[in-house]
């Protein structure tokens, strides 16, 4: 729960900020009960004089006028104000559509409202007065709708808002039903609405496309359009300051100190006079000048103009993470705005601001996730930011992953010698005490590793190691690992102190690096040594040598752990959110409402999340029709021939096994057979990097030229990979998990859409981890609770992938083509099958075309006769 203290000075801190008396200050309410809260930031917004009855009133918050017993409301922002009757001075706020005036007079019963703002949204995007909402989308506005209404009795459980939990497959309009109610509720009654995403296409599309479409919707409906604002975490945009030290490295200048801004241009200038060609070492790392030199001149140019935003995402060039590392600083590397001489050129402080005065801020799950896995007011209860009232929460699928990413750590020899080095980066190497500490920390190290390894040998049987509960992985070094790392912490201490004081920044963000590294493996070491419920721990083998050559450096055995039950961080320090009065003690329930949509959502999604809704709601899908003339092939491969072709002799005697090996051969031969049909046009998936980059290489030799072959490592951004496929329409695109969300390509260019096997994962610490936790909620025998826990985790988390990997295929009323889902393990009485009840999940989540078939023959003429069509036409 995110807890806000209110003592004495805060009241009156809020009282002269809102121009309410004490008395009026609704402290004290009875547990449970949802008392809405006005905002500061509303006040400000209308501009209202605390001497003025009548704007007091106009500026409270919609909510407190319905708690003080206020019935009528009205629009107060964008130029309008309360009515005449209240006070002298004011304007007559303008007329609203006859259709909509009936249910504007309370914060609740809007949804007639949202429906015309949704409505008039599909009009105005479709460009056709006669379009009309799809089912499923109308249907989910109105869900969210009922969550965003005030919970005004005193009976509320948990969240003051709803929560929603919804399944909404691809083509449904998401993002219009979401931004339609975040637009009504910012317009008609102030409140202001945060809404994540996973992918940056996403992000853009809700930004540049959707976001504008629905403002303007609500300005026809309503009178008044909303705003919106992109928020990313602070490392996502150039630094000023690292820019200017890598434009001067590339020059071969040393920085003592920065300029400022007058400093940029003739930077600038220099910089475009240097050759592109060569190489350069910079922080141990060995860059190429044809990608270094436009990076530095592009993050520099970002202080020149307000209008360019220094987001990494609008570099149009090849772009690494060591790369962007050397033009962007992490919020633990900043210096500050206080010492730093870009401070007024700061793109990361400037899109913060942008995002406190916007109704609308669009973010990303990694914001909420470090907010959640740590509990620092990251985005909810951020005193820049202000209060949001309303949580959107789009690919909510991902969202649980996200969090344990952010919840993890790892402690190895590799990580002491990284702090050594960062360490001597600041610090005087000549002194003894800096010399003795890094002789220690080389000596810490291999101890190490010799117990890290010597646990591995004695609980692995692969390069996994299982620890028990009551293991502690570092016994012998973890206290003397965190007692040398606080004598580093002293040893950067001062150097950075002495920095600052110089203005010498390039010493100032090394001092800063290394101490955030430095805490990073005091908090790691706590986190692996004890076993707590929900958490995950394990031992990593380090990765194999490569084939025919020798290792770079030495290998090193990694103690990790991960939060896997991330339902209670998610509901405590996001979901909940609460204002406690010092005083009293008593606590006003600030929460917002949530809604969780996504394509595909695991059957556990609401308990892994924390949400209080009662199940998920499944959505009708849209494009019916496109399904219907789709085809779904799933070779039968029952032939002796094909069987002995994807198996392997039972050593134990009995069925002969599946042979994932075995498997990837044969599904190579049956994509050269669809793809030819389809002269091109596809999409090919694999469960694994390994069989994509096989199947890629392969077929290039096969297409012979006669269409191209990409792949998503073939540039450093998948996104300039997508966007020439999508340019080149005969061509295949070759890829892994990371291509089965986020590409979107309606037309021909996807008409045939090939996933090799089922992408289940291999049992893991993690998910055999989540498995448990399952487990022990369940009731039953402990071999049906461990079987079911299973199935929930590995063949849930499967079928999602699989949904998402169908959903490339029809992405428009006028797609046509084929799903070919490679793996024969999906048909019933198979000699191979898998396990009945989990096929039937699996299945359920492809079962949606109308045409289907086994026979390889029969989809090569479906693929071939749809291409003679298309050239005839």
């Amino acid at each position: 729960m995110r807890a806000v203290a209110v003592g004495h000075t805060g009241r009156a801190v809020l009282r002269r900020s809102l121009g309410l008396r004490l008395a009026q200050l609704p402290i004290g309410r009875r547990r449970g009960q949802r008392i809405p809260w006005p905002t500061v930031r509303h006040r400000a917004r209308t501009g209202c004089p605390t001497d003025s009855a009548s704007h007091l009133l106009a500026a409270r918050s919609a909510r407190c006028r319905h708690l003080l017993g206020m019935r009528r409301s009205w629009p107060r922002m964008h130029g309008t104000s309360a009515p005449s009757g209240l006070g002298s001075g004011t304007q007559q706020a303008p007329s609203e559509p006859a259709h909509v005036a009936a249910v504007t007079d309370s914060p609740t019963g809007n949804e007639e409202l949202v429906d015309a703002v949704l409505a008039m949204s599909v009009e105005i995007g479709v460009g056709n007065k006669e379009a009309r909402p799809r089912p499923g989308q109308l249907a989910l506005a109105r869900d969210i709708a009922k969550a965003m209404e005030p919970v005004l009795n005193t009976d509320a459980v948990g969240s003051g808002r709803g929560h929603v939990s919804g399944l909404a497959g691809v083509g449904i309009g998401k993002s219009f039903a979401a931004l339609s109610n975040a637009g009504v509720r910012a317009v008609k009654w102030q409140e202001r609405t945060l809404y994540s995403t996973k992918s940056l296409s996403l992000q853009a599309q809700i930004v540049d496309k959707d976001a504008p479409v629905v403002s303007e919707a609500v300005r026809r409906v309503i009178g008044a359009g909303f705003t919106t604002a992109v928020l990313k975490g602070w490392g996502n945009y150039a630094c000023m300051n690292r820019a200017y030290e890598l434009g001067m490295a590339l020059l071969g200048e040393d920085v003592s100190s920065f300029a400022g801004t007058d400093a940029i241009a003739p930077l600038i200038k220099k910089l475009e006079a240097l050759p592109s060609t060569g190489t350069m070492s910079l922080e141990g790392n060995e860059f190429d000048l044809a990608e270094m030199k436009p990076l530095a001149i592009w993050a520099l140019s970002q202080g020149l103009s307000d209008s360019l935003s220094g987001d990494k995402d609008t570099f149009e060039g090849a772009l690494s993470e060591n790369s962007w590392s050397t033009v962007s600083v992490s919020p633990e590397e900043c210096i500050g705005l206080g010492e730093c001489p870009f401070a007024a050129v700061c793109r990361s402080d400037r899109a913060r601001n942008k995002a406190a005065e916007a109704d609308v801020v669009v973010t990303n799950h990694s914001l909420l996730a470090v907010q959640a896995a740590v509990g620092a007011p990251v985005v909810l209860g951020n005193s820049v930011l202000g209060q949001f009232d309303h949580i959107i929460v789009d690919e909510a699928h991902e969202l649980p992953k996200v969090v344990r990413s952010q919840g993890e750590a790892a402690v190895s020899g590799r990580e002491l010698n990284r702090v050594i080095r960062m360490v001597r980066a600041v610090a005087d190497e000549r002194s003894q005490k800096v010399s003795n500490w890094a002789d220690d920390g080389h000596m810490i190290a291999d101890l190490v590793e010799q117990e890290i390894h010597r646990m591995f040998i004695e609980t692995s049987n692969g390069e996994i190691g299982r620890l028990e509960p009551e293991a502690d992985p570092l016994e012998e070094t973890g206290d003397a690992v965190i007692a040398w790392a606080r004598v580093g912490s002293r040893l950067v201490k001062e150097p950075l102190a002495a920095a600052i004081r110089a203005g010498q920044m390039k010493q100032v963000i090394s001092g800063k690096k290394a101490q955030a590294a430095i805490d990073k493996l005091i908090a790691s070491v706590g986190n692996v040594r004890k076993d707590r419920n929900g958490l995950a721990r394990w031992l990593q083998a380090p990765p194999p040598a490569p084939v025919g050559g020798r290792r770079r450096m030495k290998p090193w055995h990694t103690v990790q752990s991960a939060q896997v039950e991330v339902g209670g961080m998610l509901k405590g320090n996001l979901w909940t959110q609460k204002l406690v009065d010092e005083e009293s003690g008593d606590e006003l329930d600030i929460s917002p409402s949530v809604a969780c949509i996504s394509g595909t959502l695991p059957m556990n999604f609401i308990n892994e999340v924390g949400l209080n809704a009662r199940q998920t709601v499944e959505y009708e899908l849209p494009f019916a029709e496109a399904y219907l003339e789709s085809m779904l092939y799933i070779p039968d491969a029952k032939a002796a021939s094909e069987v002995e072709a994807l198996t392997l002799p039972n050593m134990h005697g009995g069925r002969r096994k599946f042979s994932t090996e075995k498997h990837q051969a044969w599904a190579l031969r049956q994509m050269k057979q669809l793809i030819d049909a389809n002269e091109g046009h596809a999409l090919v998936l694999s469960a694994t990097a390994t069989g994509a980059k096989a199947y890629a290489a392969e077929l290039v030799k096969h297409a012979a030229g006669r269409y191209n072959v990409y792949t998503q490592w073939d540039a450093t951004s998948p996104r300039l990979v997508i966007a020439k496929w999508k340019a080149d329409t005969s061509a295949v695109l070759v890829g892994t998990q990371g291509l089965m969300t986020g590409v979107d390509a309606p037309g021909e260019t996807c008409s045939l859409v090939i996933l090799d096997r089922i992408p289940r994962a291999a049992g893991n610490p993690v998910d055999d981890a989540r498995a448990a936790v399952i487990a022990a909620r369940l009731d039953g025998d402990g071999k049906a609770a461990e079987f079911a826990s299973r199935r929930m985790v590995y063949v849930s988390d499967a079928c999602e992938l699989l949904g998402q990997a169908r959903g490339r295929l029809v992405r428009s009323a006028g797609d046509r083509g084929v799903f070919a889902m490679l793996d024969p393990r999906l048909l019933k009485n198979h000699p191979f099958t898998y396990e009945e009840s989990s096929r039937q999940l699996m299945m359920k989540t492809i079962d949606v075309f109308g045409l289907r078939t086994t026979d390889p023959q029969t989809v090569v003429d479906h693929l071939a006769g749809r291409q003679a069509s298309r050239a005839a036409a």
